[in-house]
């Protein structure tokens, strides 16, 4: 029985714009967002069996069965990440079934909430491959937290707040942190929605998807309430000049300054 691929466009339910999968997948990739986000397992305090380099690969397969095709979740099978698929030119990662399914589990709900993961129904018979996808909102922000820590590291170690004001990170950390604050503001409306793919434990029913999408649907944020947000994720990419970017992160670091050292 063949996986169902097209109730991924459950995906569709949520109407965010194409620029939104597009800034997603550059910042997580490219901007390597999610080497920034898997940083929190390194901690002491989070124990976990999760070795960090083979997680990447791992996860890195899920973003490009995504993210970049414009869906939130997607069928992934364990001999898709290691084999890889060459129909579409992703190369297959040295893993092993078991150490995949380690990684699934260490980060899926009931250990975390770095994933979800839904599974399906048809004619009775549960697919034992589940649909998996990235929570979108706390992944976001993970990475914007890091990548900020990564920052504050820097400055401190040459004093750049008081003895180099002038000093700033690279053009790449300059756009992927104005794409994440943009892509974090949508996304907050957002976190009832995926709050709930995280909660939602009943398989779906592919003979009855559309009764999902309405279940979704009520997590939903209002056209109005994230109109604004949904037009700045639209226009970033206008904003994406060195001199405009400098100027946006010099007046966010005066600001973080301020409220760091309690200044009026």
């Amino acid at each position: 029985m063949g996986l169902p691929y097209s109730i991924t466009k459950i995906s569709n339910s949520l109407k965010l714009p194409k620029e939104f999968y597009w800034h997603a997948f550059n910042v997580l990739t490219q901007g390597n967002g999610l080497a920034f986000a898997l940083n929190c397992f390194k901690e002491e305090k989070i124990k976990s069996k999760l070795n960090i380099h083979l997680t990447h690969l791992v996860l890195n397969h899920l973003l490009y069965r995504t993210l970049q095709y414009d869906k939130i979740m997607e069928f992934v099978p364990y001999n898709d990440i290691i084999n890889g698929r060459p129909d579409i030119a992703l190369p297959g990662c040295p893993v092993s079934s078991r150490t995949i399914k380690t990684i699934m589990a260490e980060l899926s709900p009931k250990k975390s909430n770095f994933l979800f993961r839904l599974y399906v129904t048809k004619d009775g018979n549960r697919f034992k491959t589940p649909m998996r996808g990235f929570n979108l909102p706390g992944l976001m922000q993970l990475v914007e937290a890091w990548m900020y820590a990564a920052i504050d590291v820097r400055d401190s170690d040459k004093d750049a707040m008081q003895s180099n004001p002038d000093a700033k990170p690279s053009f790449l950390m300059l756009k992927n942190l104005y794409l994440l604050e943009q892509l974090n503001d949508l996304l907050a409306y957002y976190k009832p929605a995926f709050d709930f793919l995280l909660k939602y434990r009943k398989p779906i029913e592919f003979e009855n998807v559309d009764l999902f999408r309405e279940q979704l649907k009520k997590h939903l944020p209002t056209v109005q309430d994230c109109q604004q947000a949904k037009e700045n994720i639209i226009e970033a990419k206008k904003h994406l000049k060195e001199t405009k970017l400098k100027k946006w992160y010099v007046e966010k670091r005066n600001k973080r300054f301020a409220v760091k050292y309690n200044i009026d």
